[in-house]
């Protein structure tokens, strides 16, 4: 049994890291990309939300994703 998770990217760039954590056990690949679409689909929906680690992943996500208005 492989120990760890075996993801085929980083934490940082999966879309689940941003909805709350890592579901991936030792030896699974539960990597889901965060693209352009779920990165505005996440802001849409937390862009009120005063949370200071809500506000660091909006930016973050505002970074990696500069096409991205906030309306």
């Amino acid at each position: 049994m492989k120990m760890f998770s075996d993801c085929s990217g980083k934490c940082e760039d999966c879309a689940i890291d941003y909805y709350g954590g890592c579901l991936a056990g030792h030896g699974d690949d539960d990597f889901i990309p965060m693209t352009e679409i779920r990165a505005i689909e996440f802001i849409k929906k937390y862009k009120n939300n005063k949370s200071y680690i809500i506000i660091i992943k909006i930016n973050d996500l505002l970074s990696k994703f500069p096409n991205i208005k906030i309306t």
